[in-house]
């Protein structure tokens, strides 16, 4: 009697170990970037001072590959930008902002980086005046390694204005 009870239990805790399927991985994603903020950006600033402008990019999905990713200045971004909306603006010349850096790695431990985009007022000033927006700097996230990019948040046109 003992022996079979114990070949039951044998019996049942081989029969439940070898059942068990692992879902934690069900319904998660492959890894993507995108721009946390995409879209229409309206930083405020003074004529007098330069403001540093952080573009988060973001890495989302299973974790399990690195991202080398690029912002690019992208007219096309703008082009269609202003024929959706029947707008005019115009691309903000590089002497009104300054980029360190184009491009980042986002590691599998990382779940972000930031470009930041420097951007002078009183250059900005001298073309715009005041409450107005007329220049626009479009950036474009582009993958550099193969990762997938959000094609909705992969944009962002950086319209500065000065107060």
């Amino acid at each position: 009697m003992k022996c079979s009870t114990s070949l039951l239990y044998i019996f049942f805790f081989l029969f439940f170990s070898t059942a068990c399927e692992d879902h934690r991985l069900e319904g998660m994603v492959d890894d993507r970037v995108y721009l946390l903020a995409s879209g229409w950006q309206s930083p405020e600033m003074d004529r007098t001072e330069a403001i540093s402008y952080s573009v988060i990019i973001y890495k989302s999905g299973l974790g399990v590959t690195e991202a080398e990713v690029a912002l690019e200045i992208d007219e096309t971004v703008l082009a269609e930008y202003n024929r959706t909306s029947a707008k005019k603006y115009r691309l903000l010349p590089s002497a009104c902002y300054k980029m360190e850096r184009t491009t980042c790695r986002i590691g599998k431990e990382a779940p972000l980086e930031k470009v930041v985009v420097t951007l002078d007022g009183g250059a900005i000033y001298l073309l715009q005046g005041l409450y107005a927006t007329e220049y626009v700097l479009p950036l474009r996230l582009i993958s550099l390694n193969g990762i997938a990019v959000d094609s909705i948040q992969s944009t962002v046109l950086v319209a500065p204005k000065i107060n």
